[in-house]
């Protein structure tokens, strides 16, 4: 496994690779960026794939904060329940600027009674932005939650950002 950081137009982002693909990708403050950096410096040089790995992170990172079309990057999610991986996978359909309530969300997955169960799948998610659960909104037409740095004014900023 393989840590870098890299700075957005947002917030700082933590990406983590492996040789199966991008394993984790989360949104930090200036404090725990500051912590990383130390740490990056300690681990030891990436594969060859978690190289590829990386590099195509970082080309969808920088296209989407350019609002330029992306190739999904290959994803490794791992650790999760076939549940919430479907639903995940399921949630990367969605196009950028559009948004997906929780019962839409559900529904697509095959479990039109889920619901609740899609906000708890929602949390997990370990590869932010890429699998794009800021845009899963409520029924009520609000914003919703977002377990993400900087909550809901992070999902705002994101909503913002793709319907530009």
């Amino acid at each position: 496994m393989f840590r870098a950081l890299i700075e957005t137009a947002l917030h700082p982002v933590l990406v983590t690779v492996d040789n199966d693909g991008l394993t984790g990708l989360i949104l930090l403050d200036v404090e725990q960026a500051s912590k990383y950096r130390r740490i990056n410096k300690l681990q030891p040089k990436p594969s060859q794939m978690e190289l590829i790995n990386l590099q195509d992170t970082i080309d969808w990172i920088e296209n989407y904060f350019s609002n330029q079309p992306a190739k999904l990057p290959t994803l490794a999610l791992k650790g999760l329940n076939e549940f919430t991986q479907k639903v995940l996978l399921e949630l990367c359909n969605t196009n950028r600027g559009q948004t997906i309530t929780y019962g839409e969300l559900a529904l697509k997955s095959g479990n039109p009674k889920a619901s609740r169960a899609i906000g708890s799948a929602m949390a997990e998610n370990p590869i932010t932005l890429v699998i794009p659960c800021h845009r899963v909104v409520p029924s009520d037409g609000g914003v919703g939650n977002y377990s993400g740095h900087g909550g809901t004014i992070t999902k705002q900023w994101l909503l913002d950002h793709e319907s530009a």
